[in-house]
């Protein structure tokens, strides 16, 4: 064995423990065939308990719990950094809804029933703080929405990160929301109502839902409901949720919704 070389050996003692391995369990199987019946049925039962122990949910929860928590913490790091606080000029410390970004140029997207209190004019504060204003630029009372736009000449000084969205909504899956309480707060819970027309044109706010048992004073309006993924499906609008359970607009109707020019 001398001339061989040191990958020839590898190669070599692979195969003598390949072949090792295969006649060990030609043996095995042998003797199990030639065993009593009360000992065959034992090693199964063993087999069976060893199995259904390593395969229940508490023999990993740890490890699915832990990543699961970094998955929401990763969802909530995602879509808050799409989200600004928006205020009255007057009152640049109460937040009054949510915005979500929808262009890169930092149009906004919110509940119309914000126009009673911001006229057309609200004030916005960035992830990094910095608080800029935005205008009204479009309005779709029908559809329970309005758009803003900085008002800014150069809106390149501000990094603007649009929403994902997803359409990809199911009974009783896990859900998100976020909102401002004077302070960012999450809530979780799952979707316990599904309407969404198949129609990619907007309808209005009340022919179209997503409901959850996320309680409605945790939400404001504009607050996103998003997957553990960080993929926004609805938003919530004030004037669809007559319980005292928060509903959303979904995502499908929302971006049928935003204007082509913007």
């Amino acid at each position: 064995m001398d001339h061989l070389s040191k990958q020839q050996l590898i190669l070599l003692a692979l195969l003598v423990s390949f072949v090792t391995s295969l006649a060990t369990g030609i043996f095995t199987v042998s003797l199990m065939s030639q065993a009593p019946q009360g000992v065959v049925q034992t090693i199964n039962q063993v087999i069976e308990k060893t199995i259904q122990v390593a395969g229940s949910p508490s023999a990993n929860f740890g490890t699915v719990a832990i990543k699961f928590e970094d998955q929401i913490a990763n969802a909530v790091g995602s879509v808050s950094s799409s989200v600004i606080p928006l205020a009255q000029k007057f009152s640049p410390n109460t937040t009054i809804g949510l915005g979500l970004t929808v262009t890169k140029n930092g149009t906004l997207m919110t509940d119309a029933s914000l126009l009673l209190k911001i006229g057309d004019e609200v004030l916005g504060t960035m992830p990094d703080g910095t608080q800029i204003m935005f205008a009204v630029i479009s309005r779709q009372p029908q559809n329970g929405v309005i758009f803003l736009r900085p008002e800014t000449s150069n809106p390149a000084l501000f990094s603007f990160l649009p929403i994902t969205f997803s359409s990809d909504v199911k009974l009783g899956q896990t859900i998100l929301s976020l909102s401002m309480n004077p302070v960012q707060t999450v809530s979780q819970g799952i979707v316990t109502l599904s309407i969404i027309p198949a129609t990619s044109t907007p309808v209005s706010a009340l022919s179209a839902t997503i409901g959850t048992n996320i309680e409605k004073n945790k939400v404001i309006p504009g607050s996103p409901l998003f997957d553990p993924s960080g993929e926004v499906v609805g938003m919530y609008l004030s004037l669809g949720s007559s319980t005292g359970d928060a509903q959303f607009y979904p995502v499908t109707i929302l971006k049928a919704a935003v204007p082509a020019d913007i």
